[in-house]
């Protein structure tokens, strides 16, 4: 069906179209997107429909089909008050409602309904000239159409399917996997989005490298195996849950002890970040030192201790991480020009060397040598790095 701009924003609105996070990619159009997009508008170029699943029959061929969790999703959906669920073409639709909602200007060369073209620079509807609101209004024509016969379990097949020449990344396709750890990575990430600011860059988290940042760091907590962060071992940990509904169903192989320490340990990781002074707000904390962070905060929290001041401990990290850092690279020349002495070329591995652990946290073997280095040092340096004993509460009182 052909849905004009005044009928689109009507029908399809954030009021009754719902954007399920267990599947859905993020907003990723910019300012120059949302131009292109509607100066193609004007000029009646779009071809690509909008696609949603109506809640109402999806709902209806659920009941038809038995599926009583289809059924329970879609009836929740449609108790919150939505009427469609978004397969393909989030980045158009709220485009055009931020567009004439007056949230977004526009910009560009735009055709207005006398088939005249305007020239505008930084815009927003409701300042537009009147024959191009009207151009927009009512003669842009959206193509919708409605999937009526899915079932929950088909909803991500179908937006990957949908979405397959658009390129998602491994992220995006991991976060449509049904695997209850999606969910608890997306809750996670969320949660701890202050801190994953301090080192996953904002234009990256629109692809969801914050989510991909959150699973990497809790794949090497965990202690019931020893996890490579390549994409096909990421994808490896996701499928684990498959067939799952809930983190708390029996033989769920995400083990609720593993998730409480994990969750713990993120708690303690992401203050450090938060309130860390070594640098400021404008700059990115670099990823050797927050991955040094998260193995220490694993001991501190393994061991029952505590950080007493999260700016002393970080200062303390990054002066024991560059000393181990230098003093590898000093001891790695070293080794060299003796190779080449004793008549050998100098090509020395750099396997056995600190500097070359720190560049490697997705290899197991060289993120083991260098968290027990790491801690080496700590336990040596507890007083610098603010590393405490729990409080006691069970001391008199003169």
């Amino acid at each position: 069906m052909r849905k004009t701009i005044r009928q689109f924003v009507r029908e399809f609105n954030n009021k009754k179209v719902f954007y399920d996070p267990s599947f859905q990619r993020r907003v990723v159009w910019d300012k120059d997107d949302i131009n292109k997009y509607f100066v193609s508008l004007t000029r009646g170029w779009p071809i690509l429909d909008v696609v949603l699943a109506d809640v109402e029959q999806c709902l209806e061929y659920s009941r038809l089909k038995g599926d009583l969790i289809s059924e329970k999703y879609f009836d929740d959906i449609h108790c919150r008050g939505f009427k469609y669920i978004s397969l393909d073409g989030q980045n158009r639709t709220k485009s055009i409602l931020a567009v004439m909602d007056n949230k977004n200007t526009l910009t560009g060369e735009f055709r207005d309904a006398d088939d005249q073209m305007i020239r505008v620079e930084n815009v927003f509807f409701k300042d537009l000239p009147q024959r191009l609101q009207d151009r927009v209004i009512t003669g842009c024509d959206i193509k919708v159409e409605l999937s009526c016969d899915s079932l929950q379990s088909d909803l991500p097949y179908q937006f990957e399917a949908l979405n397959a020449g658009v390129h998602l990344n491994a992220q995006e396709h991991r976060n449509a996997i049904q695997s209850p750890i999606a969910g608890w990575i997306r809750e996670t990430s969320k949660y701890h989005e202050e801190a994953i600011l301090r080192f996953t860059q904002k234009d990256d988290i629109k692809r969801m490298a914050d989510d991909e940042n959150i699973a990497k760091l809790a794949m090497v907590l965990l202690r019931d195996k020893s996890w490579a962060l390549d994409d096909a071992s990421m994808n490896e940990w996701y499928k684990l849950g498959v067939g799952f509904n809930s983190l708390q169903d029996d033989g769920c192989p995400y083990k609720k002890v593993e998730i409480q320490r994990v969750e713990s340990i993120f708690n303690m990781f992401c203050s450090v970040m938060n309130h860390q002074k070594s640098y400021s707000p404008s700059k990115m904390i670099p990823k050797r030192l927050w991955w040094g962070a998260l193995y220490l905060c694993a001991w501190i929290d393994d061991n029952n201790l505590i950080i007493s001041s999260q700016k002393d401990f970080f200062e303390k990290l990054k002066e024991i991480d560059d000393g181990l850092v230098r003093s590898s690279e000093l001891t790695y020349a070293t080794d060299c020009d003796n190779d080449i002495k004793n008549g050998g070329t100098g090509d020395i591995k750099k396997d056995h060397y600190y500097f070359k652990w720190a560049s490697l946290p997705h290899q197991p073997a060289a993120r083991h040598k260098r968290r027990k280095a790491l801690i080496d040092e700590a336990i040596k340096n507890k007083s610098q790095l603010s590393i405490r004993q729990q409080p006691s509460h069970t001391q008199s009182v003169a």
